[in-house]
């Protein structure tokens, strides 16, 4: 029987790490980055899924110790959101990719959205209609429609300028 093992190492003590509020930036979020700033880098906008919340450390760590800034943001899930995955303004992660974009290092140029799952449809969504702020998506785990809220389906898990987005009850 053969077998085999990797590890996935980033060096938090090469990293600038900070804390993203609601009321500071209008959105949640935990922005990571190497410390050295003095060369525009490449970005990703890190998104969860159906879980709601921060989508953890390990993948902005994981992207900012390879040399990306990476900004995790949560949608739902915590004080001051949604408490639900419906009717999440687009709007709001836009905001979050302006902030990203603004950050000393960043290439705003070079800027990615990496969703998983449920993310993943807010991911495509942002690059279809944010396409100044976004240049690539990385959907993991996607569909290949917007599907309703969640959980209940209910109605749209997206808007956009206050309307529901299209959406499908089954993935």
């Amino acid at each position: 029987m053969a077998s085999t093992s990797f590890q996935r190492r980033f060096s938090a003590g090469q990293l600038i790490t900070q804390q993203e509020t609601l009321q500071a930036n209008g959105f949640i979020g935990e922005f990571l980055q190497p410390r050295d700033t003095s060369v525009r880098r490449p970005a990703v906008l890190v998104l969860g899924g159906s879980e709601g919340g921060l989508p953890g450390i390990l993948l902005p760590g994981l992207l900012a110790s390879h040399g990306y800034a990476a900004l995790g943001v949560a949608y739902f899930g915590l004080p001051g959101l949604p408490s639900t995955l419906a009717g999440i303004p687009l709007e709001y992660f836009a905001k979050a990719l302006r902030w990203l974009a603004a950050q000393p290092g960043v290439n705003p140029a070079k800027i990615a959205v990496l969703g998983v799952s449920r993310g993943s449809e807010a991911a495509q969504l942002l690059g279809v209609h944010y396409p100044g702020l976004v240049h690539a998506v990385i959907a993991s785990v996607p569909s290949d429609a917007a599907i309703c809220s969640y959980p209940g389906c209910r109605g749209a898990a997206w808007t956009l300028n206050g309307r529901p987005v299209p959406f499908t009850k089954s993935s």
